[in-house]
């Protein structure tokens, strides 16, 4: 739950991911953001596997892409632009899950609910300007409705909106009592949440 910006898109070039990143980089060092790069084989074939342990997950083997994450805000998700060989930006835990068979175009999201609304506004800006310079397909699903509207009171509205809901359902959770006891499964469990929120947020 929360505002997300989702896109996913494909470069005019192969040519065009250096400049591109050279970009990102010199406007994350401007900006004093946080990043990281990647900058794998693209010969190579996919072997990545995504691994759990006690500290959280990570990839491991050969992803072949070349990008950047870029940390805006410390309240906002990763922006990521990694490419592969093609020039498509792709979701390297997706890439992960494939398993080293090739897969479809899929959309990139970066969630903004808990970050100020500069911070959604200065992505989606960021969005338009690389758009129209680097890329020949781009896609953008603004849940905010910034990308459309550019209008910022409609976006400030929506976080608002959420913000408010999210706060209801913490609190309906942390007063549950002994309704969930009994859930003697995660399905039970999840079943049981969602009727619990129906009815509670339906009241309000």
């Amino acid at each position: 739950m929360g505002i997300t910006i989702h896109y996913k898109g494909a470069l005019k070039s192969v040519d065009m991911i250096a400049p591109l990143l050279e970009e990102l980089v010199d406007i994350a060092e401007t900006m004093e953001w946080d990043y990281t790069t990647l900058d794998e084989d693209f010969g190579q074939p996919n072997t990545a596997e995504l691994v759990h342990d006690e500290n959280g997950a990570e990839i491991i083997g050969n992803l072949p892409l070349k990008g950047i994450s870029l940390s805006i805000h410390k309240k906002c998700e990763s922006l990521q632009f990694f490419f592969d060989k093609n020039g498509i930006l792709r979701d390297p835990i997706q890439m992960a899950f494939s398993q080293g068979h090739e897969e479809a175009s899929s959309f990139l999201f970066v969630k903004t609910q808990f970050a100020p609304p500069d911070a959604h506004i200065t992505i989606i800006k960021l969005l338009k300007y690389l758009s129209k310079k680097y890329f020949t397909e781009f896609e953008v699903y603004d849940e905010g409705n910034y990308w459309e509207t550019e209008d910022e009171n409609v976006l400030s509205e929506k976080l608002d909106f959420l913000t408010k809901k999210i706060d209801q359902v913490v609190e309906i959770l942390k007063n549950v009592g002994d309704e969930l006891r009994d859930a003697d499964t995660p399905e039970s469990l999840a079943d049981k949440i969602e009727k619990l929120l129906l009815k509670k947020l339906n009241s309000k």
